[in-house]
């Protein structure tokens, strides 16, 4: 498993350098003991094949979002990462079908997370609330870049 784990982040970070992104960012996203926001922020940003060109730094993608009004208030860059809010982020952020009512009726964090669990984005016997590194930001990171492989940011422009 560890070793599957390992590939997706490899894999991301190769097509992450390939497909012109600052290698030292992704670097440093691995190396972080705790994931923060910043961090899912530049990635997501990057997800979309169309910011592929485009430069911009953790807090830039940062505020993107946040000018966007996807990023819950009381949150800030250095906020860490927890894999339910990281699951609302995707699923707000990104052009993505959800299967679930409850994630429709509600909008909420905790089902969201359900919904990337159900799309085997998040291990099965992850916990919302738990915090994670920065190695397995990026595999997570890559399984959804993975499973959606054509998902488009919905909001264009906020920057």
């Amino acid at each position: 498993m560890k070793k599957m784990f390992a590939f997706f982040a490899l894999c991301f970070i190769v097509l992450c350098a390939v497909s012109a992104q600052s290698a030292d960012i992704i670097g440093d996203i691995v190396k972080e003991e705790k994931t923060t926001w910043k961090s899912l922020t530049y990635l997501a940003y990057y997800s979309d094949d169309d910011n592929v060109d485009k430069s911009i730094s953790l807090a830039g993608a940062f505020e993107y979002f946040s000018n966007a009004g996807i990023i819950p208030s009381g949150v800030t860059p250095d906020t860490l990462l927890r894999y339910d809010d990281m699951s609302l982020f995707l699923l707000k952020a990104f052009d993505i079908k959800a299967t679930s009512i409850l994630y429709y009726c509600f909008h909420s964090r905790h089902y969201a997370f359900r919904q990337m669990k159900y799309y085997g984005v998040i291990k099965p016997d992850a916990f919302p609330g738990d915090k994670m590194t920065g190695s397995f930001f990026v595999t997570i990171m890559g399984k959804f870049s993975s499973t959606f492989p054509n998902a488009k940011l919905i909001y264009k422009g906020a920057y």
